[in-house]
């Protein structure tokens, strides 16, 4: 009897413990549901901002140029990167619109600029496309004593399988989705919902129609619902 109270007692407190853990996660996720993110971001850059300000301050009463001095922390590899960031979108804007053809150049050379090829399967490929090439007989040796299979007469490249693997066309599903979805945040026309009210005749009344309605709505709603019921007069 002794031991069966004991266990319970046991059970008795571990319950309380784990009520009382659970209305402090409770809790701290309630906390964290208020916090403003957005705040917390501002008020960082504000405290930035300050230090900076300070920073300065101090360097001035120093007698020291504080660019000088804020420029002695970076590391060579961080200035590199970012003088060579710094150049390609000056580069960039160099670039004005001439035709779909160069934003089309322009885009396909962003991608192969992402692209990261597999190696591993290249050599893979290259190496079988040798031996095919010796095995046939038209292989060509180089004057650095590789083997050169681009022969005008080789057929080698035929004993390599083309199927792309399951993994680069899910790579290229993705990335092509990714696009799509890109894509459709460039055009700020709204998509139209089949379910609302048809009360203009083009785009031009529609946006007038919907400044009006901005603007009468509140006062007509009762009117408008009155109507739809067949109780106006």
């Amino acid at each position: 009897m002794d031991e069966r109270l004991k266990k319970l007692e046991a059970l008795k407190k571990q319950r309380e413990s784990s009520l009382k853990d659970n209305k402090t996660d409770v809790k701290k996720e309630f906390e964290r549901s208020k916090r403003n993110h957005k705040e917390e971001i501002r008020n960082a850059k504000v405290k930035r901002e300050a230090e900076i300000l300070a920073e300065k301050l101090k360097a001035e009463e120093e007698g020291v140029d504080y660019e000088r001095v804020r420029a002695m922390t970076y590391s060579v590899e961080s200035v590199e990167r970012y003088e060579k960031k710094e150049r390609a979108k000056e580069k960039r804007k160099e670039i004005d619109f001439t035709d779909y053809a160069q934003i089309a150049a322009k885009k396909y050379k962003s991608l192969t600029k992402a692209l990261e090829p597999n190696m591993e399967k290249y050599q893979e490929q290259k190496l079988i496309s040798e031996i095919a090439s010796v095995a046939a007989g038209t292989a060509v040796v180089g004057s650095a004593g590789q083997v050169v299979t681009a022969d005008a007469n080789s057929s080698a490249y035929a004993a390599i399988g083309n199927k792309p693997s399951q993994e680069s066309v899910l790579k290229l599903v993705k990335e092509v989705e990714k696009q799509n979805e890109k894509r459709k945040s460039f055009s700020k026309r709204k998509a139209h919902n089949p379910d609302d009210d048809v009360t203009y005749i083009n785009e031009r009344n529609m946006r007038f129609n919907k400044k009006i309605s901005r603007a009468y709505d509140k006062h007509t709603a009762e009117i408008k619902a009155a109507f739809e019921r067949g109780t106006a007069l």
